[in-house]
């Protein structure tokens, strides 16, 4: 769980950043940022809830897999590999 905290921090850092260097308007992004963040993590929340009974203690190799399935796919859109 720290992991996942020290590389969510990392990636707000990026963010921040990126907003500095563009000169946008900081209330409108930290708002809607706040707004999605909000909504996908309730939702997360729920679907977890939900699906605990069905997968059980392989609900962690499921959100593995799919975090991996993202790096891959950002990788291939960014030309990487």
């Amino acid at each position: 769980m720290i992991l996942l905290s020290v590389a969510t921090s990392i990636d707000a850092l990026a963010a921040g950043v990126s907003f500095g260097v563009l000169r946008a308007p900081i209330l409108f992004a930290a708002l809607m940022i706040g707004i999605v963040c909000f909504v996908l993590s309730f939702s997360g929340v729920v679907l977890g809830k939900n699906l605990r009974g069905i997968l059980g203690t392989k609900m962690d190799l499921v959100g593995g897999v799919i975090l991996i399935l993202i790096g891959i796919r950002i990788l291939f859109d960014h030309r990487v590999i």
